[in-house]
């Protein structure tokens, strides 16, 4: 853009400068047309006069017009108005074909450039889309290890449940002879050996319950921030895929031909600038 906007400064400048020498074209024109017309009138009367004779039916008496000052200049200024219309006519026709010269450099400059800036532009883009795809492939590969590492911790916590689950019978078993052992009478009521095994065998396994249910907690965990950053690649890689449409699809699209309207100069041959179209079949040779 920035590029495009210099040059439409440069154009702008250009065509006020062509419009004001067109201008002052016309009055150069007009004084030139203007001082045509008073010669040829000049010459037609002075051929009249020359062709006068004694016997044309013209002649007459005018009493004193030989009095009378009908001159407007003399032979020196009469030279010099016409030498200065010629002067400025010379001048304006240099100073058109000068500005003649700059635009149609300004334009053959333009076209090279904004083809430059176009090119950079075009290959920016398949510098950024490509490295948009390459992210992309490596968000897919995160999503599928992520994917697995998911379906894994699923397993565990099942496996981690099923255990929790194989071990209440036992539990239940244990505590069961121990509630049934207190229902013995009087001094029967003994911490023997069975009693003691019992209540070792309680701990045991709700210490194996305990560890169980602190394992489950961290799978269970584990795979809350599993499913969250599931969440942000699926999310990434639609922004992503967004990217890509856009980039790819509608800029990319959009800018497969360049814009070229415009000649550079009345030597173009081409629809469009010569130095464009030789760059263009430089470019697909």
């Amino acid at each position: 853009m920035s590029e495009i906007n210099r040059v439409r400064t440069g154009m702008k400048q250009h065509r006020d400068l062509a419009l004001a020498q067109m201008k002052t074209n016309e009055i150069i024109m007009m004084a030139l047309n203007q001082d045509l017309v008073n010669k040829n009138q000049a010459i037609e009367i002075d051929t009249n006069c020359f062709e006068m004779d004694t016997t044309s039916h013209e002649i007459a008496i005018h009493p004193g017009i030989n009095m009378a000052d009908i001159t407007k200049s003399s032979p020196q200024s009469w030279v010099k108005f016409s030498d200065k219309n010629i002067e400025d006519s010379t001048n304006a026709r240099f100073k058109s074909n000068e500005l003649k010269g700059n635009i149609e450099g300004l334009l053959s400059t333009a076209c090279t450039e904004l083809m430059t800036a176009w090119s950079n532009s075009n290959r920016t883009f398949k510098e950024r889309i490509q490295e948009t795809e390459e992210s992309q492939h490596q968000l897919h590969n995160h999503l599928e290890m992520t994917q697995q590492e998911i379906a894994d911790l699923d397993d565990h916590i099942n496996l981690l449940k099923e255990s929790l689950k194989g071990k209440e019978p036992p539990l239940k078993l244990a505590e069961t002879r121990l509630k049934l052992r207190t229902h013995r009478p009087n001094i029967e009521a003994c911490h023997d050996g069975p009693h003691g095994k019992l209540v070792e065998e309680v701990d045991e396994i709700k210490d194996t319950v305990s560890q169980l249910n602190h394992k489950l907690s961290e799978a269970e965990t584990a795979r809350a921030h599993l499913i969250k950053s599931r969440q942000t690649l699926r999310q990434d890689i639609r922004v992503k895929e967004n990217s890509l449409r856009i980039d790819r699809g509608k800029c990319m699209g959009a800018r497969l031909r360049f814009p070229f309207n415009h000649r550079c100069s009345r030597k173009c041959t081409y629809r469009w600038c010569q130095s464009i179209a030789n760059y263009i079949m430089q470019k697909t040779a």
